[in-house]
């Protein structure tokens, strides 16, 4: 098989992992709900943690981690560009091919991915994702400004590839954009 159309595969395999909804799967099997007509409606974690139960949130976020675990296997394995392959596992999450695309917020399994790859680089997002919203209380402009500085970091610790950053750093905040509540508020 041509090596090009190979890694295509993989990529796609990838998204895939990354489409698997995981807080949508958790709350139909255990608590008989659908998630996305829960709280936000947003297939993801926290949400289920807020306004489902804090036990089936552990469990959504073990998923999502595991399946950014997957997804970071295959990208070792196989030698594949990072930030391509980080942009792939994003666009499943927040995209998901079983939802009709809809999804979730990707920053769970942006935060597995960088954490297998550069755990310091995690540790330090944290740490200014903390600090940005202490200062500003304003979770999703924290997250929006950590989110660009932990690309403009991976750009020049892990990878160089500005346009794929440019692509995941929109795939990542475009889904905190459309809810201005979380923009003008402290959500």
């Amino acid at each position: 098989m041509n090596k090009l159309l190979f890694q295509l595969i993989l990529y796609f395999i990838i998204y895939l992992c990354g489409s698997f909804p995981s807080a949508y799967v958790v709350t139909k099997i255990f608590a008989k709900k659908d998630i996305l007509k829960i709280g936000s409606g947003n297939v993801g974690a926290r949400n289920v943690y807020e306004n489902v139960s804090k036990k089936l949130g552990i469990i959504t976020f073990a998923l999502d981690f595991s399946k950014a675990v997957v997804a970071f296997i295959i990208y070792s394995k196989y030698n594949l560009f990072f930030t391509l392959s980080l942009l792939m596992l994003v666009l499943g999450h927040n995209f998901s091919i079983y939802l009709k695309f809809k999804g979730g917020k990707g920053l769970a399994s942006t935060l597995t991915f960088l954490l297998l790859k550069n755990p310091l680089l995690a540790i330090f997002s944290i740490i200014i994702y903390l600090i940005t919203n202490k200062t500003i209380k304003n979770m999703a402009l924290s997250v929006m400004l950590t989110i660009a500085l932990l690309l403009i970091l991976t750009n020049i610790f892990i990878e160089r590839d500005i346009f794929i950053s440019l692509l995941l750093w929109m795939a990542l905040t475009i889904k905190w954009l459309p809810n201005k509540r979380n923009l003008a508020n402290k959500n």
